[in-house]
């Protein structure tokens, strides 16, 4: 199945929603024909999100849709079933992970999403395929990180001067560069998606999904500010990054976990049994 997968994730650099859609079922008629309690993790993932990415790239020219599908589509890949979170397993992987200084001053970032960005990072060989999406998004890398409006940092109530803002707006944009430079430095390519991602993006999405922005008639829309237009382009961009790199492992090599809500009839689809988690 790897060799599939890397076939189908691999073939298209920037695929149609019809590409995504084939893989979606090719994923599907292999856990059907291949019923496995360990590997359901990963394939359940890759053939969420790509069902979500691909209803992303049919949405046309509407951002907000496509940002939500697109985070709709990251859930899927990052999310971990609620028992999960409680074994001795989680725990170990929570203590692996790189530590964030936590100049943002937030400190209710998804755990889950902190250690998927982390593993991603971890598949990113040379760091090569990470370092090309930073590099050919740099206008929207830069849109994002440049906007007070979604800056975690911003709302937090933590500055107290315009020099704040612009400091930490700075110091972003230096992480994301430093990244380019060092691809192949796990821990600065982790900081830097972790900039983009859980204190940027993750702040849209929040005002987004919980009714906390207008939508056409907002002044920042209005003032010619596209974050949403550039957030939407870059989430659909790393989601396409992420399911190459997960695709490029076997899904039995590194343990997946159970996501949450296993699909009716798969063999997760039960009280979960630890007894095979990593030791």
């Amino acid at each position: 199945m790897n060799k599939l997968l890397v076939e189908i994730f691999s073939g298209h650099k920037k695929p149609s929603h019809t590409e995504l859609e084939h893989a979606v079922r090719e994923i599907k008629k292999f856990q059907k024909s291949h019923p496995n309690t360990k590997d359901q993790g990963y394939y359940d993932r890759l053939q969420r999100a790509s069902s979500w990415l691909a209803k992303a790239k049919k949405t046309g020219a509407d951002p907000e849709a496509k940002f939500i599908y697109s985070w709709i589509a990251l859930n899927a890949m990052c999310g971990i079933r609620q028992e999960v979170l409680r074994t001795d397993w989680w725990k170990a992987e929570k203590r692996s992970l790189h530590q964030l200084n936590r100049t943002q001053n937030d400190d209710k970032v998804s755990g889950e999403l902190e250690w998927f960005l982390w593993r991603i990072c971890g598949l990113d060989i040379g760091g090569r395929t990470l370092r090309g999406v930073i590099e050919d998004c740099w206008p929207d890398i830069d849109s994002v990180l440049m906007s007070r409006y979604i800056m975690s940092f911003y709302w937090n109530g933590s500055w107290r001067t315009e020099t704040d803002i612009n400091k930490r707006r700075d110091a972003s944009l230096g992480i994301a560069k430093v990244a380019i430079g060092l691809a192949s430095d796990r821990e600065k390519v982790f900081q830097a998606l972790c900039e983009i991602v859980i204190w940027r993006l993750r702040t849209l999405r929040n005002q987004l999904f919980h009714g906390c922005a207008t939508d056409v008639h907002s002044k920042r829309r209005g003032a010619g500010e596209s974050e949403i237009e550039a957030g939407s382009r870059l989430l659909e961009d790393l989601n396409w990054s992420f399911l190459v790199l997960m695709a490029s492992e076997s899904g039995r090599e590194m343990y997946w976990p159970p996501t949450p809500y296993p699909r009716v009839g798969s063999p997760q689809h039960k009280p979960l049994d630890v007894s095979w988690l990593p030791k």
